[in-house]
């Protein structure tokens, strides 16, 4: 199977190319024996995309435990680093050794679990104690921690609509984080059904709001209202833990950006607002992506 030029879902057009491989990826751990990806023509990997890729080649492995997952190395250096860095090399037990040269890549760290687990924010993280103002390293803290508790608690209260029909009970996540032109990307995901479908069994009270004032094939609307960034006819938006927190703290962060990926919807914040953006094709999941300046405090 030949994977994406370019791995990413921040990008339409290479999001497109990517969900619709990794389709094709859960089709073929179906039919077991033995899958080879070739990476040969893959030449960028951008964090949340490689992410969202390491997150469902982990996810097949352990589901169709009797299929044989292999791969070819890419032609470019700079990708074999980096999928050798990220561990992916490993999960398809592909015999590449490398030295690790290249500044861009030795800095990504990665880290999964299904608890919430507030000793893997040091893992990935610990290095940077001094390099990120202390405010800065607590919204991080308090995020990523409410990302973990969100997962363990929603994410995976019903089957992926990913075709499997498989019912899990493990509520795994995985995490990067990547140190790049003087700022950290950190970079969350969970593969279970996703923020628009799991607000009207976990919160019944904001999905009334929902239903009444929200465009309901707009799944970016959707995150916006339950992020409180959306107004009710009432000008009240919703106020909580959860997304809310997210936001607020993103916000506090002078030159940070979020982005709440889920679904077919992305909502992208700033101190200076949001923007929200409806995509053709679902990455049946959730991406958190983090961007916060190294060496400065907020604002």
């Amino acid at each position: 199977m030949e994977a994406p030029s370019r791995i990413s879902v921040t990008e339409e057009r290479a999001r497109v190319f990517l969900l619709r491989f990794l389709t094709d990826l859960r089709q073929a751990a179906t039919r077991g024996g033995r899958i080879t990806i070739c990476f040969k023509d893959t030449e960028a990997m951008v964090s949340s995309g490689a992410l969202l890729l390491k997150a469902e080649i982990h996810r097949l492995i352990r589901l169709f435990p009797s299929t044989q997952f292999r791969c070819l190395p890419p032609k470019s250096n700079r990708i074999k680093q980096v999928l050798s860095q990220i561990e992916i090399f490993k999960l398809l037990k592909c015999k590449c050794e490398l030295p690790l040269t290249r500044e861009d890549v030795i800095h990504w760290k990665t880290a999964h679990g299904n608890l919430v687990e507030g000793e893997k924010f040091d893992l990935i993280l610990g290095a940077y104690d001094g390099a990120l103002a202390e405010p800065v390293s607590a919204g991080l803290y308090s995020g990523i921690t409410e990302a973990m508790a969100n997962s363990v608690d929603h994410a995976y209260i019903m089957p992926r609509k990913d075709g499997l029909d498989i019912s899990s009970n493990v509520n795994d996540w995985w995490m990067f984080s990547q140190k790049k032109d003087g700022k950290l990307n950190v970079v969350f995901c969970d593969l279970g059904v996703g923020i628009p479908a799991t607000i009207s069994h976990t919160r019944p009270d904001m999905w009334d709001r929902i239903k009444r004032f929200v465009n309901l094939s707009s799944d970016s609307e959707v995150i916006h209202f339950a992020t409180g960034s959306g107004k009710s006819r009432t000008g009240k938006g919703y106020r909580g833990k959860g997304l809310p927190q997210l936001v607020a703290e993103i916000r506090k962060i002078r030159g940070g950006v979020l982005w709440i990926m889920s679904n077919y919807g992305t909502l992208l914040t700033t101190a200076d607002g949001d923007q929200r953006i409806d995509h053709k094709t679902s990455i049946l999941g959730t991406v958190l992506a983090w961007e916060v300046p190294l060496s400065e405090d907020r604002g």
